[in-house]
């Protein structure tokens, strides 16, 4: 069942409706936060977006998880990677988690 309701959740991140991506964009998170996270969120990343809406869906999707691994543990999240540093510099992240 859970497959099933993630797909369902996945299929979301393409809605034309902003807000309705970022609700599935923040409840995607919640698949993502045991041992295989990273490799769960780079299958995520190299999926085909064939629509402006579904980008931006996976690029939330992204940001979300990727905040909401560095305020779990800041160790797991890339922790001292270039591709890291440089969205810090980007303030891709929410100022809360880095603190």
């Amino acid at each position: 069942h859970s497959d099933s309701i993630r797909n369902s959740v996945l299929s979301h991140l393409g809605s034309p409706v902003w807000h309705v991506r970022e609700i599935a964009a923040h409840t995607v998170c919640t698949f993502m936060l045991g041992a295989e996270w990273k490799n769960s969120l780079l299958a995520l990343l190299d999926s085909p977006t064939n629509s402006a809406n579904l980008r931006h869906g996976v690029l939330l999707a992204a940001k979300y998880i990727l905040e909401r691994r560095f305020a779990l543990d800041p160790s797991t999240a890339f922790g001292k990677s270039k591709l890291f540093q440089v969205l810090i510099k980007a303030n891709f992240f929410q100022r809360e988690f880095l603190i």
